[in-house]
């Protein structure tokens, strides 16, 4: 009879393991990325980063530029109907991101802590939202959020 306890015991501990692996539908995974279009062949600084080319492809077939580079890139969770939280990508740029209770994503660019604009989307896994700021006739920069796991 022992034995049959601990095997209800173990069935119940891998029942409660499996359960808690369970995605929570009210987290959203996201990756922001801050990026530099430019149509110059070199990065601007040595430490950004030549971004991947199916990313390249879709920027370009809307935003006049021919190379992205990455600046810095972060991983984020968000819990529907929280608080906004802000996102520092570099001295100039923040973004701040809220799951809105509807389950739309709402994002908000800020440059030197002041707002510049705002979108809202419907988050599926793979999609992507992008704000852009206008830089100079060098470039001009770009954030995008992709969803990872709404």
């Amino acid at each position: 009879m022992h034995s049959n306890q601990t095997f209800a015991g173990m069935l119940f501990f891998i029942f409660l393991s499996g359960f808690s692996l369970h995605a929570d539908s009210n987290l959203m995974k996201c990756e922001v990325r801050l990026i530099w279009g430019t149509n110059e062949s070199d990065a601007p600084q040595k430490t950004f980063k030549a971004i991947d080319t199916s990313l390249t492809q879709k920027l370009s077939s809307t935003l006049a530029w021919r190379s992205y580079y990455e600046a810095n890139k972060k991983d984020f969770q968000t819990r529907k109907g929280g608080n906004v939280q802000q996102i520092e990508l570099s001295k100039s740029f923040s973004i701040s991101l809220q799951y809105l209770n509807d389950g739309r994503l709402e994002a908000r660019l800020f440059k030197l802590g002041k707002f510049t604009n705002r979108t809202v989307i419907h988050p599926k896994t793979g999609n992507r939202l992008v704000l852009a700021y206008d830089g100079d006739n060098n470039g001009a920069w770009f954030v995008v959020v992709k969803i990872l796991d709404p």
